[in-house]
């Protein structure tokens, strides 16, 4: 009886979640694969957020309690220290140290001498001197305010340094208000950055409306706003720049100048980003589950855009860009620490005997993605990407057009067959928003994991334990057995970690057998390990 009544509620819950996915997907803000870039043509600029009465100000008591009223100045920073005692509003202010949020310093660190290193390293000018195009490449995701606007002249020292970064014969885009013959208001490089229009979209139509009580999402989305509260959504804006677009390519040539690899992940960099402009804890305690659908989201925006950028690169091949694009290929497969020759012969013919690999395509950003696709589309994507894993490994110089048209088609099938609700998150089997369990359970770790994919599993496993956390599950784990997971998370962490702050090279690959780290045959096990306990305790809620 017990049993027919359970599976009873299971339908009743399954039924109930579609249908209100079904009624979600109907008033959904905007169009999960929509192109949500902002207009530079409707950029404002930040100063037009930062006053006293708006997200300047304090925090204030509501209705509700305590209200944050203060996004601006936790996004510039709380401890800003500015050359010569001037204060962050002066034109001539000059940042020398800040607690701001990373994104509110970006165009700051291109005036810097280690970014400026790196871009002469990049143009490969043999007089050192800047190339404007690769200049524009780096302000797209640096400092698209001051790509937007434009530089006519140098206006103070600060300025004289971005010259480089706008180039006087860079015209800006039209502004949303031009027929007032108005200029955008002039704002110190400290205080662009990732402003607040990079991520919320350009604010010319909807500033004056947004604080309305009355005023929908969907109203504002059509106005040019762009709804971060949509995890899909949020998780692209992230990862046009954190892994790329056809606008926004960081390539190997500019690694190979000093820039870091892009190795991005949604949920891991939210938790790790200190005094966060936004609040979350309202949507983690009314959505345990908030940590893991933002996960998802992630994967699933990462592996999105890594397609998009790959397709993109083949179709420039040969105009002006190289190809193969050595940035797709797995970074260990070339770069790694020369190992002792002790012990090997050293007899010419024995190293002609050795067979010359093919650096294998990188997994950071679809590792695991398969995982949150239910039914037959997971197989057609899978098929997809194994495909075009094949082409990008068959030769040194694979076909372009070739590689092009296959990542399109994995594209293509990963939008189709990826369900999503009104918020951007990804749905179960049963059309229900992904919760710990589905995730948890999702798949296991094999003993033969890439140092990508274990990275991945790390990742998840970390968002799992923060929902159950934020779901007073985890304390499930009792007699001391958490702390014991907590310990062992963070011995495979540590073995995943560079070695070395200036060497790209992880510790669990290390052949130094005196490092206490776990070697990468141990890590799959020790995960799965770790997993199953997860598991196990959910059962016991």
């Amino acid at each position: 009886m017990t049993m027919v009544m359970n599976e009873r509620l299971s339908r009743l819950a399954a039924l109930l979640c579609g249908a209100m996915a079904a009624v979600a997907s109907v008033a959904a803000a905007a169009e999960p694969w929509g192109d949500v870039r902002p207009r530079p043509q409707d950029f404002l600029g930040s100063l037009s957020c930062s006053s006293a009465s708006c997200h300047g100000g304090a925090e204030i008591w509501g209705p509700t309690g305590l209200v944050g009223h203060h996004e601006y100045v936790r996004w510039i920073g709380t401890e800003a220290k500015y050359a010569d005692g001037r204060r962050g509003y002066d034109p001539r202010a000059q940042l020398v140290s800040s607690n701001a949020d990373p994104h509110a310093l970006a165009a700051w660190r291109m005036t810097q001498s280690r970014f400026q290193e790196v871009l002469h390293k990049a143009s490969l000018r043999s007089d050192g001197t800047t190339d404007e195009t690769m200049n524009l490449r780096c302000a797209a995701c640096h400092d698209p305010l001051g790509l937007a606007t434009g530089i006519d002249s140098p206006r103070n020292e600060v300025d004289k340094k971005l010259v480089s970064l706008n180039p006087p014969n860079l015209k800006p885009h039209p502004p949303a208000h031009a027929e007032e013959e108005k200029e955008l208001p002039h704002e110190p490089v400290a205080m662009r950055g990732i402003s607040c229009e990079s991520c919320h979209g350009g604010a010319a139509k909807w500033i004056a409306t947004h604080f309305r009580r009355d005023v929908s999402r969907e109203s504002l989305a059509k106005q040019g706003m762009i709804d971060t509260k949509n995890l899909l959504l949020r998780a692209r804006q992230c990862a046009a720049c954190h892994v790329g677009s056809a606008e926004q390519d960081m390539n190997h040539d500019m690694i190979a100048a000093g820039h870091p690899p892009l190795r991005f992940e949604q949920a891991s960099y939210e938790a790790l980003l200190a005094g966060k402009h936004w609040n979350d804890a309202p949507q983690r305690t009314a959505n345990p589950n908030y940590e893991v659908q933002l996960w998802a989201a992630g994967r699933i925006a990462a592996a999105e855009a890594a397609l998009e950028l790959l397709e993109e690169r083949a179709k420039q091949a040969g105009n002006k860009r190289s190809w193969p694009e050595f940035a797709e290929s797995n970074c260990f497969a070339c770069h790694q620490p020369l190992r002792s020759l002790e012990g090997r012969t050293t007899e010419v013919g024995a190293y002609r005997t050795r067979v010359t690999r093919i650096a294998p395509w990188q997994t950071w950003n679809t590792a695991l993605v398969t995982s949150l696709i239910v039914g037959e589309p997971a197989g057609e994507f899978d098929k997809a990407l194994d495909a075009l894993r094949t082409a990008m490994e068959k030769s040194f110089e694979p076909s372009a057009p070739d590689i092009a048209e296959k990542a399109a088609t994995a594209r293509k099938l990963l939008q189709a067959a990826v369900r999503i609700d009104a918020n951007g998150r990804v749905l179960d089997r049963h059309d229900c928003p992904l919760d710990v369990d589905a995730v948890l359970t999702a798949g296991k770790a094999s003993n033969s994991v890439s140092w990508d994919e274990a990275c991945q599993r790390v990742a998840v496993l970390a968002a799992a334990s923060r929902s159950l956390r934020d779901s007073n599950r985890f304390v499930a784990l009792r007699d001391g057995v958490q702390n014991d997971w907590l310990d062992q998370m963070g011995r495979i962490s540590r073995s995943l970690r560079f070695t070395r702050p200036d060497r790209e090279w992880p510790a669990v690959l290390t052949s130094d057998s005196s490092m206490a780290v776990l070697k990468m045959d141990v890590v799959g096990q020790e995960l799965e390990a770790l997993r199953a306990q997860l598991v196990e305790m959910c059962k016991k809620r």
